[in-house]
């Protein structure tokens, strides 16, 4: 049973929380891109750098955070992440210009997905036995994935009226850091400076953890740039972007549980094969499809197949750093960091090449990188 004191009671409802908060502000954006784009009149591009800005500051915040973390303890990581994570959601709520939107949404993903999440939740692996890492991951993502299903509905909710949406929201997350009153930081259990920065990286597992983690990374970042750009194209408005959403988060919650037990009992390979070889197909068919049904079913589909890839992804990186002797909260960052740019090229990078080119091409091209990964699962165990 994971869960068999009260501590850890309190420390799975802290990094519960974490987990949803994160997700639940990382996703929320997407219904509101059509009308950022048609009110600020920003090109494809522009709404590609609003979507990445979340992953860059993710990006740009994750391994020097966890270093600091590891050293000075998790708690007061959770703590000061978690609160900056609050005023920048209030600020995502109050600022009406590209440029402070973006920084809004770089500060929040720093807070959150740079430093509360990965740190929160490497505190709860640490202290889980490593046979049953695949089993908690896949719990805490499938967490994360409901915060995803609130996420578009919020983003949704917020094209009404978004100052009172996000400062409640900031209310909310401002909330979360009470859970902390009854918890203290564990003591360290691996290192955490440059050196064992350079032993997770020489270790061939925490590398292919990081490969399996942007692959899904860039997916989910072109998705949620390209596919609210779809839908509006097709005539459906912000209640149908959330809509679809809200079903794939469900069914990926679901996924993502079942697959993390699955990755302990089976190993790693068997689910991350599955998944690259499943992708693509799902990232080249879906901007052909022409009408707003079809474009949601097979968008549903699509970002349930990508979600296998997170729990035994990131339990191999688990595995090699734990095997390595690198602080848990080091691996996480690192992780976080993997995330960042994966989800940043795929924001960007797919919002202008579909600018240039179309979003066939953009998705073509994602789905080659993620393709190219194959013989990496071959090595894996």
């Amino acid at each position: 049973m994971i869960v068999a004191s009260p501590r850890r009671r309190l420390l799975v409802a802290l990094v519960g929380s974490v987990a949803l908060l994160e997700t639940l502000l990382l996703s929320a954006l997407a219904p509101m891109l059509p009308g950022f784009e048609q009110d600020l009149g920003l090109s494809k591009a522009e709404v590609g750098v609003l979507n990445a800005a979340y992953p860059l500051g993710a990006f740009c915040v994750a391994v020097p955070a966890g270093m600091l973390g590891a050293r000075f303890g998790l708690r007061r990581a959770v703590f000061g992440s978690v609160l900056a994570l609050a005023l920048a959601t209030a600020a995502l709520g109050l600022f009406d210009s590209f440029a402070g939107l973006t920084l809004a949404r770089f500060v929040q993903g720093a807070a959150g997905g740079g430093i509360a999440w990965p740190v929160a939740t490497a505190w709860l692996v640490g202290e889980t036995a490593v046979e049953r890492r695949g089993t908690v991951l896949g719990a805490v993502i499938g967490i994360s994935i409901f915060g995803a299903t609130l996420g578009p509905a919020l983003g949704a909710i917020a094209t009404a009226d978004r100052a009172v949406t996000f400062l409640l929201l900031a209310g909310v997350t401002f909330a979360a850091l009470g859970l902390l009153a009854g918890l203290r930081s564990p003591a360290r259990s691996g290192g955490a400076g440059f050196a064992a920065v350079r032993a997770a990286f020489a270790d061939r597992d925490v590398l292919r953890g990081l490969v399996f983690v942007i692959v899904p990374g860039a997916l989910f970042g072109a998705v949620g740039t390209l596919l609210p750009l779809q839908l509006d194209r097709l005539g459906s408005g912000a209640g149908v972007v959330a809509l679809v959403f809200v079903v794939s988060a469900g069914i990926g919650a679901i996924v993502s549980t079942i697959v993390g037990r699955l990755s302990d009992r089976i190993g790693r390979r068997a689910p991350l094969r599955f998944a690259v070889l499943a992708s693509p197909i799902f990232a080249v068919v879906l901007p052909h499809l022409d009408s707003s049904l079809a474009v949601g079913a097979w968008a549903v589909c699509s970002m349930a197949v990508w979600g296998v890839f997170w729990p035994p992804a990131m339990a191999l990186l688990s595995d090699g750093a734990h095997r390595a002797g690198v602080e848990q909260a080091l691996a996480f960052a690192i992780q976080s960091m993997a995330w960042g740019p994966g989800a940043f090229i795929g924001a960007l990078g797919g919002g202008v090449l579909a600018g240039v080119a179309g979003d066939g091409v953009a998705w073509a091209v994602v789905a080659i990188v993620c393709l190219a990964t194959l013989p990496l699962t071959a090595r894996t165990r």
